[in-house]
């Protein structure tokens, strides 16, 4: 598993440009909301063999220029 910070987003300009690291900073209810949303995604995972699903999809009041986009998908099967 690998985690990287996006430079780009992918929804509006193709493939998203890599970054090296990612750094989370927020309040402990903010913090909270992205263990909700994780939380979500297992049992997504538990049901499907796929997973494509956007923090910002699952975030109220979520704003491009303000808020973080996090994409979660997973690697095909080789």
């Amino acid at each position: 598993m690998k985690l990287y910070y996006s430079k780009t987003y992918s929804d509006e300009e193709g493939i998203a440009e890599q970054a090296n690291s990612v750094m989370i900073f927020g309040s402990k209810e903010e913090l909270l909301k992205m263990c909700n949303f994780f939380e979500k995604i297992k049992t997504h995972l538990k049901e499907n063999d796929n997973c494509h699903m956007h923090l910002c999809d699952n975030y109220d009041g979520w704003k491009k220029k303000e808020n973080f986009d996090l994409e979660i998908s997973l690697e095909e099967k080789i």
